[in-house]
């Protein structure tokens, strides 16, 4: 196929930025000899912003003059975006030991993305897990060969928002040569 574009080039600029901000309380309570309690709570806050700029141009003549050459040539296409995404999210988890050999976990998040539409924001993620100190047991003691072994069963759900801002929303684009000046 023939280069329809000639000698060509284009110059993009990309900025991301962010901040997070994590706040959690935890509380460690000791029962008696046998049990303990730890329980943590948190609230969390983040935003990404990425702004985007640039074009491409076509027909340069000048192609000796590198990237500083693009402006001389025939504006071929156009880029701006700008783009804000932020996660609201509470979080607890409760961690139960018995004897440091039957330990009980039970967490749960609630997390709120501005990448889905507003009634489907918020989504809820529990979670529980079971483990056995196999290794605390006097029987394994004796098994000198063996020096750690624990036994553990969990059920959780996971999910993410690993899709684009404003995805949700209908968007339209025209191409460069269909602008009406």
């Amino acid at each position: 196929p023939d280069n329809t574009l000639g000698v060509n080039g284009a110059i993009y600029n990309a900025l991301t930025s962010g901040w997070v901000n994590e706040n959690l309380l935890t509380y460690n309570h000791q029962i008696d000899k046998n049990n303990k309690l730890n329980i943590i709570g948190g609230f969390t806050l983040q935003s990404t912003q990425n702004k985007r700029s640039g074009y491409l141009s076509k027909n340069i003549p000048n192609p000796e003059l590198g990237v500083n050459g693009i402006d001389e040539g025939e504006l071929s296409s156009l880029a701006a975006s700008s783009t804000e995404n932020t996660l609201v999210s509470f979080l607890g988890r409760a961690n139960y030991n018995f004897k440091s050999r039957y330990l009980f976990t039970a967490s749960f998040r609630a997390d709120a993305s501005s990448k889905f539409a507003e009634n489907n924001r918020w989504s809820y993620f529990p979670s529980a897990a079971f483990a056995w100190n196999m290794y605390q047991e006097p029987f394994m003691k004796a098994l000198s060969f063996v020096s750690n072994s624990k036994l553990r069963a969990s059920y959780g759900i996971t999910g993410n928002n690993r899709v684009g801002d404003f995805s949700y929303l209908s968007s339209i684009t025209f191409p460069y040569n269909s602008y009406y000046s």
